[in-house]
């Protein structure tokens, strides 16, 4: 998914906006006051169908224009004074968000309502939309970290936009909707937990698998070729092969954790082995045979395990690769930054444990684009941060943006102030007012 064009017209009654994207990174820039942030959450709102956000700011048009493998969608928004009107690719989808006069305010207001009314609407409009536009709401949502460093809602609920989870699921998770947005870090926690969840499942499954290779190789029938018995260059060849296979057992031994007491009895194995073939003069013994059948099913049953364990260690490289490029930050006070075995983050300095809320602003900031970046939603669409810079250091903010697109394989969009930020970016610049 990539955002191309973003469009605003009156906004506030008086600001036009007309804005294209780079497919990677683009920086909006400008003077305060023109209009970075407003376009930021009304981009948001749209995608977001945050019609709070909407019927709060002014404006007489929306449009975005998205590419998602080589579809293209062409969504407005269009304003009145009564209502908010939806359009996707010229076609009206035929649902009216009604703005609230002063008179039905004030009714909603003294019944606490007005929460409700427009989460009511908002789920009428997403039903609306399912069953008009289906592959517009299978698109990921972009993952959106405003100035308050809160994480939409979107990123961590998949039952708003999953395409196997209809509105019915959704409407039984409405008490969900009520919480509006999530602490960023609370948000950031939950990611690593999902990511990691996602690595115990993959490594808690190997036991299974393994059991069947085993079980496989055990009934392995082997042909016997009297010719073998006969001794000769072939065993000698034979014997060769199988000691260059020695080397592989001992790596793949090593590789999966295997003590030096197991590389002495595979040592022992291959020792005895060779003594057995000498003993015989070339000769094959059956209890030259027998072990020759052993080394195969040993070697098949590494590297099964070995398949297993890459395969279970793929989940664990985004969290590795977020420790690492969070590490490298945190460093700079002698903290260090963990996972514990059941996927809580956690933070030392000098050994002793430190609760995430005592980190400073900036690292927090940090921790949660970073976690964003690797474990959001938004790793496979867009992410948009407003101000990145926020209460980081010069050299903080000159490897910030690096630092994140190592993880955030989308688009990314920043509002900023920072040369830093920019860095030597320059003509991904797109200037606001």
């Amino acid at each position: 998914m990539r955002i191309l064009q973003f469009a605003a017209k009156r906004v506030h009654n008086r600001y036009d906006y007309d804005m294209e994207f780079n497919e990677e990174i683009t920086f909006l820039v400008g003077i305060n006051g023109s209009g970075k942030t407003t376009s930021l959450r009304l981009l948001q709102a749209m995608l977001a169908f945050d019609l709070t956000t909407l019927l709060s700011i002014k404006f007489s048009e929306l449009r975005v224009v998205i590419n998602s493998e080589s579809k293209f969608f062409d969504y407005r928004i269009i304003s009145d004074k009564k209502n908010l009107v939806f359009v996707m690719n010229g076609e009206d989808l035929g649902h009216r968000v009604a703005r609230l006069d002063d008179e039905k305010l004030a009714m909603y207001s003294k019944v606490e309502r007005i929460e409700g009314y427009v989460e009511d609407q908002r789920v009428d409009l997403i039903q609306r939309m399912n069953q008009t536009f289906p592959a517009f709401m299978r698109l990921g949502r972009p993952l959106f970290l405003g100035l308050e460093r809160r994480a939409a809602r979107l990123d961590i609920e998949p039952f708003y936009f999953d395409e196997d989870v209809g509105v019915t699921s959704y409407s039984s998770k409405r008490s969900w909707a009520s919480k509006g947005i999530v602490e960023g870090l609370d948000s950031s926690q939950f990611l690593i937990e999902r990511a990691f969840r996602k690595y115990r499942k993959a490594s808690d499954s190997i036991g299974a698998r393994l059991t069947n290779t085993v079980v496989g190789s055990m009934f392995d029938y082997i042909e016997f070729n009297p010719d073998e018995l006969q001794g000769g260059d072939r065993n000698a060849a034979d014997f060769r092969s199988l000691y260059d296979r020695r080397r592989e057992i001992e790596a793949l031994a090593a590789r999966l954790g295997g003590s030096a007491g197991a590389e002495k009895q595979i040592s022992e194995f291959f020792s005895k082995m060779q003594a057995v073939l000498e003993q015989s003069r070339g000769a094959a013994s059956i209890e030259w045979l027998m072990n020759r059948s052993q080394i195969k099913r040993i070697h098949k049953l590494l590297e099964e395990m070995e398949r297993q364990k890459t395969q279970a260690e793929r989940f664990y490289v985004p969290i590795e690769n977020f420790l690492d490029g969070i590490n490298s930050f945190l460093r700079d006070s002698r903290k260090v930054a963990s996972v514990d075995s059941i996927g809580k983050l956690k933070v030392t300095q000098e050994g002793v444990d430190l609760p995430l809320s005592s980190l400073s602003s900036g690292e927090k900031q940090l921790l949660i684009m970073l976690a964003h970046a690797w474990f959001g939603r938004g790793s496979k669409g867009v992410l948009i941060v407003d101000e990145p810079e926020l209460s980081l250091h010069l050299r903080w903010q000159e490897r910030l943006v690096d630092e994140i697109s190592k993880g955030a394989k989308s688009q990314m969009i920043f509002a900023t102030h920072s040369p830093e930020i920019i860095g030597f970016k320059k003509n991904n610049c797109v200037y606001v007012g």
